[in-house]
């Protein structure tokens, strides 16, 4: 109630006044947070000022009751809410006295409750969270390894209690022969038909019918004509908890909840609605008014909300970028320093060349694993602390992906370059640089398109996190270097190693040495660290790819070779991606109709059941734990 003067009063003292003076009622201050200055009966009063009152009646109230002022405030707030309503409300409680408050929203609160009561949420499974207050907002919530994750919300004012006790209050007055409208200026005529549609649907929460008085005349209202009044707003809710599901962009399966909370929470056309709308019936939890707040006290927050650090990749993720950029910076200089030119430069007939080619495959290979991966890891480091790990590894995907064709670019300018520094067409520089970068790529953009689109489902099948085998760089790059030296004889540093080796192996006449074949084995079995993770199976597989890799040897075969490993790194990138979406259509296939939610019954499925605080229905039944999986 705002006064002529701009006073601002709450409670019974503006009760008493709203007959004086009924253009100062203001009924719902939480719908005016975010508008600033408003004004109200000829004056303008901020908008956290009519909240700020009626906040410092409950303030009062609970000095009373303790017999102190709170140390701690904790205000749980719609998960739709974004940050100019939170900082709003922010500011009226610390207007009110209570200084910087903890805000939680309602589904995580939520969640905490069920979890704190003795329901089994296991990390991946989501609650759709619906809050039939004065409006209505539909929430999915999921449990992650640290706590909740909300994926999506949809709030829709009129789908909720106010809705529902406008179409009650229509109905009501085509009973009794009451104006639809109420006389203008006359706001306490409205209330009264608003409170008598309240009254009369909060009896039918425990009735079958009620009955309602009116001018002179009294009539019965049962839970079907509730439902025919209700149906438009019910309507609104389920459009609305269907758009949720979408957005949150979850296999049907991860649902395992449907929980009504909230004023709101008790009508018996709740259920059906969503039963009939959504193929599942929904759980109502005892006290459904009060369980967002009790769950704002039981969930483990530790003083103002900060967004939770979300582990992103190891720093020794960013040295094995590092290697492969070193990697391919090496093998590049040493296929420059180790080829030969023939043919008169700035002649008519081009020159020839003869070099390593699988040695520029190979650095071509190592230069989008580098940039690739580093870009990706550089991204994940950014934004660790974001709070939100979906996005985080959206990011890191796009981040990828975009590297990926970052590191392409770099092969075709080392192709480029090798062709301005030898005065030679580039086709063939190109085609030995670009197409094995691009055929790389290729695979890393599958496995990034498939983490941008299904991050939940990264974790089982090892997108997420999945390492590239540093060893395999480290084998790989060595083995190129060695055929490299034995093909073009650069770097000549490595002569002393030669030399070594063939003190213990001997030389053959071949154009191919001992030093050549000791690379080509390092290729094959850093191929095999790739193909397999297990230490015993590299054992099986690595030995004999080295020991074929290193016999197959001769001055045709080192592209043929680097070829092979090409094809093997990419190999590992689509694993990566078949393996989620393996996982999504074979081990949990998708249910015939995935707009629907279905809800298996049996003993472990309590439709319509109260959960109380402990996790038990209050209609006597088992325990129960959870719905069971929704397909």
């Amino acid at each position: 109630m705002v006064e002529p003067d701009g006073t601002v009063l709450a409670g019974a003292d503006g009760q008493e006044r709203l007959g004086s003076s009924p253009g100062g009622w203001v009924p719902n201050p939480l719908a005016w947070l975010s508008a600033g200055d408003i004004e109200v009966n000829g004056v303008k009063v901020p908008a956290v000022e009519l909240l700020a009152a009626v906040l410092r009646m409950v303030r009062a109230e609970a000095i009373g009751v303790v017999g102190g002022a709170p140390v701690e405030v904790r205000a749980v707030v719609p998960a739709s809410w974004g940050p100019r309503r939170r900082n709003a409300l922010r500011a009226a409680v610390d207007r009110a006295g209570f200084g910087a408050p903890v805000l939680v929203d309602v589904a995580t609160a939520v969640a905490w409750h069920l979890v704190a009561g003795g329901v089994s949420l296991s990390v991946g499974e989501c609650v759709v969270v619906c809050d039939v207050g004065a409006g209505f907002e539909a929430s999915v919530v999921c449990r992650t390894g640290a706590g909740f994750e909300v994926l999506s919300a949809i709030a829709v004012p009129d789908a909720g209690g106010h809705a529902v006790d406008v179409g009650v209050a229509a109905y009501l007055d085509e009973l009794i022969a009451v104006g639809a409208d109420a006389p203008a200026g006359q706001p306490p005529a409205a209330m009264e038909r608003l409170q008598r549609a309240r009254a009369a649907k909060e009896a039918l929460s425990t009735r079958q019918t009620a009955v309602v008085p009116g001018e002179g005349v009294a009539v019965v209202l049962g839970v079907e004509q509730l439902r025919a009044a209700a149906a438009p707003a019910m309507g609104a809710a389920v459009a609305a908890a269907r758009r949720a599901i979408a957005a949150a962009d979850v296999p049907p399966e991860q649902v395992v909840w449907v929980v009504c909370v909230g004023g709101g929470a008790w009508m018996p056309v709740i259920a059906d609605a969503f039963e009939a709308g959504l193929g599942v019936r929904p759980v109502t939890v005892a006290d459904p008014d009060a369980a967002a707040a009790i769950g704002a006290l039981q969930a483990p927050l530790a003083g103002p909300s900060r967004p939770a650090a979300v582990p992103a990749l190891r720093l020794l993720d960013g040295w094995g970028a590092v290697w492969s950029v070193v990697a391919a910076a090496g093998l590049f200089v040493q296929f420059v320093a180790g080829t030969q030119r023939y043919g008169p430069r700035e002649s008519i007939v081009p020159g020839m060349l003869v070099a390593h080619w699988g040695g520029l495959a190979v650095a071509a290979v190592f230069a989008v694993l580098g940039v690739g991966v580093g870009v990706g890891w550089l991204v994940a480091a950014r934004y660790e602390t974001l709070g939100d790990e979906r996005l985080l590894r959206r990011l890191a995907g796009l981040a990828l992906a975009g590297g990926a064709v970052g590191g392409t670019a770099v092969s075709a300018g080392m192709a480029v370059i090798a062709a301005g520094y030898f005065d030679v067409p580039a086709g063939a520089l190109l085609r030995w640089a670009v197409l094995p970068a691009l055929v790389v790529m290729a695979g890393m953009v599958a496995a990034a398109a498939v983490l941008v689109w299904r991050p939940d489902q990264a974790d089982g099948a090892g997108l997420w996190q999945r390492r590239f085998p540093r060893a395999a760089i480290v084998l790989g790059a060595l083995g190129a270097v060695l055929i490299g030296y034995d093909v073009g004889g650069a770097p000549r540093e490595l002569a002393v190693v030669q030399w070594l080796v063939e003190q213990w192996l001997p030389a053959s006449t071949e154009i191919i040495g001992p030093i050549g074949r000791i690379g080509a084995a390092c290729l094959g079995a850093a191929g095999g660290l790739i193909l397999v993770r297990s230490v015993w199976y590299r054992l099986v597989v690595g030995v004999p790819l080295a020991a074929l890799t290193a016999a197959a040897l001769a001055w045709r075969t080192t592209g043929l070779v680097a070829a092979g490993f090409v094809g093997v790194v990419a190999v590992w990138w689509l694993w990566r991606a078949g393996s989620v979406l393996l996982r999504m259509s074979v081990l949990t296939p998708a249910p015939a109709e995935p707009t629907e939610l279905t809800v298996p019954t049996g003993p472990t499925a309590t439709p319509g059941a109260d959960v109380g605080a402990h996790g038990r229905d209050t209609a006597g039944s088992a325990a129960a734990s959870r719905l069971g999986p929704v397909a």
